[in-house]
């Protein structure tokens, strides 16, 4: 059995699963988002931040910030980015998430009062050093004392080889997808992932070997 996937090999395993095997890509959200949101409720209390970008990493974070609403949690949710070029995942999130009137704020770089942060900034396909309001919004909250939870990797976090993209968010705990990611115990990943927990979204073992050819 496959334990540790480059971010490429990941990438390449949901894209078997959804294009070639039919699994649906929002079923699979629901199961990833699932897995945090039952971590955080099994381990946490207070309120919640939900920090995300307008791509599906982002998109997990609004279906985790749905899901706690749903188990009783005061979530608030920072939304980062153009929305105009958000993916159609993440605008099927939204609308679901403000069918509960949750509470997103967009481009805001002040960090509202919260006791735990979940992470869904950026996740595996990160390329280039975070800058901006992205380097803002991790600067601040890497200086604020609440718990951190990441979905699937910490933001700033480079995948493969655990580099960090510029700044990285240091978290406590990162639920990550199916399988271990290299990035995540090499170079600066144990120092940003924390601990880490990996979850079953529903991706057949041997989509992780054919990843891997």
């Amino acid at each position: 059995m496959i334990e540790y996937l480059t971010a490429s090999q990941s990438k390449k395993a949901d894209i078997i699963a959804i294009e070639e095997r039919g699994i649906d890509s929002l079923w699979l959200m629901e199961n990833a988002s699932r897995a945090v949101a039952e971590y955080i409720s099994e381990h946490y209390e207070g309120k919640v931040l939900v920090i995300s970008s307008v791509g599906n990493n982002g998109a997990d974070g609004l279906c985790v910030a749905r899901l706690l609403i749903n188990k009783g949690y005061e979530v608030e949710t920072l939304v980062i980015g153009n929305i105009e070029k958000a993916t159609w995942e993440f605008k099927h999130q939204l609308s679901a998430l403000n069918e509960l009137n949750g509470v997103v704020h967009f481009n805001e770089t002040e960090i509202p009062e919260h006791d735990i942060c979940v992470d869904g900034l950026f996740g595996i396909g990160l390329r280039r050093n975070i800058e901006g309001s992205y380097a803002e919004v991790i600067e601040k909250l890497n200086k604020y004392p609440s718990k951190k939870v990441a979905i699937d990797v910490p933001s700033g976090l480079n995948g493969d080889n655990g580099q960090i993209m510029g700044i990285g968010l240091k978290t406590d705990v990162t639920v990550t997808f199916g399988k271990i990611k290299t990035g995540m115990v090499n170079g600066q990943g144990p120092e940003y992932c924390g601990k880490i927990i990996v979850c079953d979204i529903g991706i057949p073992e041997d989509v992780y070997s054919e990843a891997c050819l």
